[in-house]
């Protein structure tokens, strides 16, 4: 497998408010090879927040892992997923500092947290301050275990972000995912073919848009037609 250039890692914040209780929200993640992204190793994470605990000091969440993983990829399992904090108080990309982690109900349960510099994942240009993984090495974001979520399945992990004081407000930023036992053929920078096995494979989170913004864009696509329409009749 050839040296992986570094890809950057999409910059939108997700902003929840304390009151907003059963908000969710999305990233499809692509798994990158050579630098090129590879459009059949994917995955999806559903995150929705489901409240406050502990006097607004414990933000409580769940996290629906799909694997949609296919194409020319015979299997592979998500082992990692991570995202950072930002401090809107703070100029600039700042962590807002967590105490502990939590997990439940699933299998990324070894935790890794750094309010400092944050833990780099191989591939990817930004670092992470959070990352719930299914094993591996404490303290990073690269190992995983053997566990995880396999092509075609899904599974919710129920995880919360500790606080020392309570908060109104948290963004969530750079959201990654890391691939583990990926096998089949991936596609290189200079257009060729790479055969994987039991390859790991770093993958960054993009946003998909809410059900409403796909409606808004469908109809500034149609209105944009429409206009074009009338010009080409008014020129003939």
């Amino acid at each position: 497998m050839p040296a992986s250039a570094v890809v950057p890692v999409d910059p939108a914040t997700e902003s929840i408010l304390d009151t907003s209780v059963g908000h969710s929200f999305v990233r499809r993640y692509y798994g990158y090879v050579d630098g090129i992204r590879q459009d059949n190793l994917t995955a999806d994470v559903v995150f929705t927040y489901t409240g406050i605990t502990n006097l607004g000091r414990r933000w409580n969440f769940t996290a629906q892992v799909r694997n949609r993983t296919g194409g020319d990829f015979t299997s592979s399992v998500v082992g990692l997923f991570g995202f950072s904090t930002d401090d809107p108080n703070t100029a600039g990309s700042q962590y807002r500092p967590i105490n502990s982690l939590g997990a439940t109900g699933g299998s990324f349960t070894t935790l890794s947290l750094s309010n400092t510099t944050g833990f780099t994942t191989p591939e990817l240009s930004s670092s992470q301050q959070i990352c719930f993984k299914t094993g591996g090495t404490l303290g990073e974001c690269s190992t995983t275990g053997t566990g995880g979520v396999m092509k075609g399945a899904h599974e919710t992990q129920t995880f919360a972000l500790n606080f020392s004081t309570p908060q109104p407000l948290v963004r969530l930023e750079n959201f990654v995912l890391r691939f583990t036992s990926v096998n089949g053929v991936a596609q290189d920078a200079q257009g060729g073919q790479v055969i994987l096995n039991n390859a790991d494979v770093s993958a960054a989170g993009t946003v998909v848009p809410e059900p409403s913004s796909w409606a808004m864009m469908i109809a500034g696509f149609g209105l944009v037609g429409a206009t074009l329409r009338r010009r080409r009749l008014a020129v003939a």
